[in-house]
């Protein structure tokens, strides 16, 4: 018997159309109705486009999904999308809902206060990094009206918990609870006598200059010159073209003996080069949660990472690696260098947090457990 309706907002469903989207938000929704079948879950899937002839309404199976134009500019952006709230409140009046959950603050969170408002129920929201941090940062104008919907939510789910470091002045709600995504991770303690000397680095080849791969290359050129020899093995795929700037910069440096792009792989075969190996290094920036850094050290190894972005703010109180603050290529030749000289040190911090129950709000079962909490059932 179905006892509480939530309506999803989503703007990277996966509703069958041809625009970007990922699963985390759809993952959610399945273990949670793997759990129980007294929550019916309705989605509306949102797709911006900057062509109104593409705009768009068709049904999908787990909801609406809408093609909406908009222009992401200051002084623009609000009205339009208040606008657009109004229609989504319309084509949704012949529906009842005890809940919404807007998965990020700021877009999302614009339409479901909205309909929340309207409909004189409570939302909570999801904080993503990636996108709520570019959204804040460039639309001044907005940041008054995300403040308010973060302080009124019913509560806040932190799938990127370093955005409460970062903007402490917008989340002052003291209701909210850490959210990773859903995957599905098996820990394992690594036996450091049985590696390798290779450290990982992960991407599509498209995402280049954010996952930092050139400048790691260069620092590791220049640990090279200072008598470090570090091997990386590059792990991803993507467009040729892309692929060709980062073997050309290898070339380039002359570091061809040291660094191999390996391709894409399948997921087994990464996690089973990750356990081998003495490191994963990725100073990825502006990145919402990054799965492959928990891969990483549920295979029981160090990591390389960037602050205020992906896992940072999970393992605070834990030596899981070095990170730096920004991409700077003396910084990440510095933590390069520190995680060599002390890999034997945090390969064994991570082999105790792995020994630990520090990972268990990773788990599918306790991630819908804390979200039943909040939502009820």
């Amino acid at each position: 018997m179905v006892s509480k309706r939530i309506l999803h907002i989503h703007q990277d469903y996966p509703d069958g159309r041809v625009y970007p989207c990922t699963r985390a938000v759809a993952n959610l929704i399945d273990a949670v109705e793997n759990e129980t079948r007294s929550i019916e879950h309705f989605v509306l899937s949102i797709n911006r486009t900057s062509n109104p002839l593409n705009i768009s309404i068709k049904k999908f199976d787990q909801g609406l999904s809408v093609v909406y134009w908009a222009i992401p500019l200051p002084y623009i952006y609000l009205p339009v999308m208040w606008l657009w709230s109004l229609i989504f409140l319309r084509l949704l009046k012949s529906s009842n809902f005890d809940l919404v959950h807007a998965h990020k603050l700021t877009t999302e969170g614009l339409v479901g206060e909205y309909i929340a408002r309207k409909r004189g129920i409570p939302y909570v929201i999801s904080v993503r990094g990636g996108s709520d941090s570019h959204n804040i940062n460039r639309l001044p104008c907005c940041r008054k009206v995300f403040k308010r919907i973060a302080e009124n939510a019913f509560h806040i789910f932190f799938v990127s918990p370093w955005m409460k470091n970062r903007y402490p002045d917008y989340f002052l709600n003291e209701s909210n609870t850490k959210l990773p995504n859903i995957c599905e991770y098996s820990k394992s303690v690594s036996n450091i006598d049985n590696r390798n000397n290779k450290y990982i680095s992960v991407l599509s080849f498209h995402q280049y200059k954010r996952k930092g791969i050139l400048p790691l290359i260069k620092s590791i050129s220049l640990l090279r010159d200072e008598g470090f020899y570090v091997c990386l093995d590059v792990y991803g795929t993507g467009n040729a073209a892309y692929r060709k700037v980062i073997s050309d910069y290898i070339e380039e440096l002359g570091c061809q003996d040291q660094i191999d792009l390996k391709g894409e792989v399948p997921r087994d075969d990464l996690v089973s080069a990750l356990k081998k190996s003495k490191g994963l290094l990725l100073p990825a920036a502006n990145e919402t949660f990054g799965m492959v850094y928990i891969e990483a050290l549920m295979a029981g190894v160090p990591i390389l990472y960037h602050q205020n972005t992906g896992v940072d703010g999970y393992f605070d109180d834990n030596d899981i690696g070095t990170k730096v603050a920004s991409q700077d290529v003396f910084e990440i030749k510095d933590r390069v260098k520190e995680l060599v000289l002390s890999n034997e040190f945090f390969s064994n911090q991570v082999n105790l947090l792995i020994s630990s129950n520090d990972f268990d709000l990773f788990y599918t079962n306790n991630i819908v457990k804390e979200y039943l909490s909040v939502v009820g059932a």
